[in-house]
């Protein structure tokens, strides 16, 4: 009997076919993965949820065996995650959304694919919120925005959404702080964009009348009324800033004034028309009240004529009615 010996070309030949074999069980096993995860993804399409994490679960095992680093794990898990969410079940998806958070910039850049599974997410957290209106839903939207990039397009649209919950919850300082969130970052839009950034600054303006923070109301709708000055396009705006401004000379009891500036929204609303709703039976609801608020808070109405009078005296304009003459 012959003795074999291993020569170095068989040692290498050995190497190689036992590299290529474990390449093509990868490849096979790679695209049996591949393809549970798009049966997985179809049965989600088809709103078969169990069916859809059975098989998003069934990925996640095989690869914490074979590549526990891969990120097809997170993706599936996300995607678990987006299921319960979108059946109200958010607090079984609370463990996957803390750990998304703490990806750093660096592993999200290695699999884009994974980007656009963290967006997804954010839209399913909103979505919940018109369901259920709750804060948690916004703030997590909010984050996982952020965290795929602060200059993500959807950022304004979630601090205008809280601001808006903020709002129907009697959370009226959060609510101004918010609506100045997504102003702010309006502000750094194109010119083009600038009515996105009109509306929320009126929303704005009517949030400080709310919060009692006249003074603020009336400068930000004279600001947008500068704004919106040289853009014919902007012009819808007129309108719903007159009737702010009307609501406000009411609340310091300046009738005439109000009156004022309702008449004038009522003709810029023929001249230019709201795109963002009509304000004209508000208006003329507003001059109604005015009539009655005139004779319930006429002594108040005299007496701020009185300060009035008298502070313009005191700044050297004009003099007392009430002063005696001084003849030379």
């Amino acid at each position: 009997m012959k003795n074999h010996i291993a020569t170095p070309l068989t040692i290498t030949l050995s190497i190689l076919f036992f590299l290529l074999n474990s390449m093509l069980g990868a490849d096979a096993s790679g695209d049996e993965q591949m393809g549970l995860f798009l049966q997985a993804n179809s049965a989600e399409t088809q709103r078969w949820p169990k069916k859809a994490i059975a098989l998003y679960e069934q990925i996640i095992a095989e690869k914490m065996t074979h590549d526990p680093r891969s990120f097809l794990i997170l993706r599936c898990r996300i995607r678990i995650a987006r299921i319960y969410i979108d059946h109200g079940q958010m607090e079984k998806a609370e463990r996957t959304y803390q750990e998304v958070l703490k990806l750093d910039k660096a592993q999200l850049n290695q699999e884009p694919e994974l980007l656009v599974e963290m967006d997804e997410l954010a839209d399913s957290y909103s979505n919940l919120s018109l369901k259920q209106n709750t804060k948690e839903c916004l703030t997590h939207a909010l984050q996982l925005r952020k965290s795929i990039d602060p200059r993500h397009p959807k950022v304004f649209i979630s601090y205008r959404d809280l601001s808006m919950n903020a709002h129907n919850h009697g959370e009226k300082i959060e609510a101004i702080n918010y609506i100045k969130s997504a102003i702010a970052i309006e502000k750094t839009f194109p010119r083009y964009k600038y009515d996105q950034l009109i509306n929320d600054q009126l929303i704005l303006t009517s949030l400080y009348i709310r919060a009692n923070e006249i003074d603020k109301s009336e400068q930000q709708a004279r600001e947008i009324l500068k704004t919106s000055k040289d853009f014919p396009t902007l012009r819808w705006s007129w309108s719903r800033c007159h009737y702010e401004l009307g609501r406000c000379f009411a609340i310091k009891y300046d009738y005439d004034k109000s009156d004022l500036e309702f008449k004038t929204a009522l003709e810029l609303i023929k001249k230019c028309p709201s795109k963002r709703g009509d304000v004209s039976l508000l208006c003329l609801q507003a001059m109604q009240e005015n009539v009655a608020l005139r004779i319930k808070n006429r002594a108040k109405i005299r007496k701020l004529t009185h300060n009035c009078r008298n502070a313009l005296i005191s700044a050297g304009v004009g003099k007392s009615i009430t002063a005696p003459s001084i003849k030379g």
